[in-house]
C-alpha cells in the first residue's frame, strides 16, 4: 500500500477514535407519556430537544472526564431526584417523574432510573451496594475509609468522586483527618471549584468566619449597578443575608423578614441581602416579585465570589448577624431567635 494512503487511514482512524472519545450521544425515554421540551444542563451549559412518543437524544462533548448534569421540563419546577453524570460515551437513559407539593410550591421530581453507558453509573451503583451490606458492621467506618480510598485511586479526576467526597466530609461522624488523607489524592486540575472549596471548606483547610470574628467589609453592586460598601453601616447593627432567586427556602422568609425590618429599621438596624446567582435578570425579577425594601447586592460569581469565600458560605440560605462594633455575634441564626435577639439588643 502507498505510505501516503496508509497515512490517511490511520488519521482517518485516529481522528473517528478521538471524535468518539471527546463526544457523547444520549439516548433517553420516558416511562410515562410525555411531549414538550426537555433541557440538560451540565458544565454551565444547557441544551434542549423535543421530546416525541416519550423519546429524546442529546449530543455533546465533555472537556473533563465526567460531569454532573441535570434535566428539567419547560414550563415546570424541576427538581432532580438523585445524582446523575455524563462521560464522552454512548449513553442510554431512562426517566420518570413525579409531582410533589412543597411549601405550597408544586414540584416535578425527574428521577433517572436506569443508566447505561458510564463507569460513573457502575461506580455510583457499587458503592450504593457497599453501604447497604456494610453499613450495619461494627468496623463500617473503617471499611469505609477503605472503599473511598480504592474509589479515588482508581478514579482520581471522576466528578462524582468529588461529590461524594463532599457529603462525606460533611458527615461529623467521619473523622476529618482520614477524609484529607483520600482528598490529596485527587486529581483537582479539572475539578469543579465549587466541590473544592465545599470540601476544603467542610475539612476545615480554609477558614471560616465564626461568631466572635471581626466582620470585614466588602463592595457589590446593587440592583442599580450602583456599588454599595458595607462600611456605611459601621455602628449599626446589620443582618448580612445570603440567598439567591432559586432558592425556595431563602424566599420563603421573606415575609418575616419584611415584619422584622419594619419593626427594627429605625432601631439602629439594617438588612444587607447578597445574591448568589450567576444570571442577574432573574434576581432582578426576583426582587420584582418579592419587593424587599432592604440594601440588595449581588455576588454574580456564586458561592466562588470573594465574599462568599472570605465567610466559608457554601449553601444557601446563610446569614450572619454584626453588632454595631463589627463584631459577628449569630451565625445562621433562626428568624424567630433573631426577633429576640433585636428586641433586646438593638437598642444598645
Amino acid at each position: 500500500m502507498n505510505n501516503f494512503y496508509f497515512f490517511l487511514i490511520i488519521s482517518f482512524v485516529m481522528s473517528a477514535q478521538e471524535q468518539k472519545i471527546n463526544s457523547f450521544f444520549l439516548k433517553g425515554s420516558f416511562k410515562s407519556d410525555y411531549s414538550g421540551y426537555l433541557y440538560m444542563s451540565y458544565n454551565n451549559q444547557k441544551d434542549s430537544c423535543f421530546v416525541i412518543n416519550n423519546n429524546f437524544t442529546f449530543r455533546g462533548k465533555l472537556k473533563t472526564q465526567s460531569a454532573l448534569a441535570s434535566f428539567s421540563i419547560k414550563g415546570k419546577t424541576t427538581a432532580m431526584q438523585s445524582d446523575f453524570y455524563i462521560e464522552n460515551k454512548n449513553i442510554t437513559v431512562s426517566l420518570s417523574t413525579k409531582e410533589s407539593v412543597i411549601n405550597d410550591y408544586v414540584i416535578t421530581f425527574i428521577s433517572v432510573d436506569e443508566i447505561i453507558g458510564t463507569v460513573t453509573s457502575q461506580i455510583q451503583k457499587d458503592f450504593n451496594l457497599f453501604i447497604i451490606k456494610h453499613k450495619n458492621a461494627k468496623n463500617y467506618y473503617g471499611k469505609l475509609y477503605k472503599k473511598v480510598n480504592e474509589i479515588v485511586i482508581n478514579n482520581p479526576e471522576n466528578t462524582y468522586i468529588f461529590d461524594l467526597l463532599c457529603d462525606l466530609s460533611n458527615d461529623n461522624k467521619l473523622e476529618k483527618n482520614e477524609l484529607l488523607k483520600i482528598y490529596k489524592k485527587l486529581n483537582k486540575v479539572n475539578a469543579n471549584p465549587s466541590s473544592i472549596k465545599m470540601i476544603e471548606h467542610n475539612l476545615n483547610i480554609t477558614h471560616k468566619k465564626k461568631v466572635g470574628d471581626d466582620f470585614v467589609d466588602f463592595q457589590l453592586p446593587n440592583q442599580n449597578n450602583i456599588i454599595i460598601s458595607t462600611n456605611q453601616f459601621k455602628g449599626k447593627w446589620f443582618f448580612l443575608d445570603f440567598w439567591s432567586s432559586s432558592c425556595l427556602p431563602c424566599r420563603k422568609q421573606f415575609p418575616s423578614l419584611k415584619i422584622i425590618y419594619k419593626d427594627f429599621k429605625l432601631k439602629n438596624f439594617e438588612i444587607i441581602a447578597i445574591s448568589l446567582d450567576q444570571n442577574k435578570q432573574k434576581w432582578i425579577q426576583a426582587l420584582e416579585i418579592e419587593t424587599p425594601s432592604w440594601i440588595n447586592l449581588i455576588e454574580t460569581k456564586g458561592v466562588l465570589g470573594k465574599i462568599p469565600v472570605k465567610y466559608g458560605i457554601f449553601s444557601i440560605p446563610s446569614n450572619f448577624l454584626i453588632n454595631p462594633q463589627g463584631k459577628i455575634v449569630a451565625k445562621n441564626i433562626e428568624i424567630s431567635v433573631l426577633v429576640n435577639f433585636l428586641t433586646k439588643n438593638s437598642a444598645e
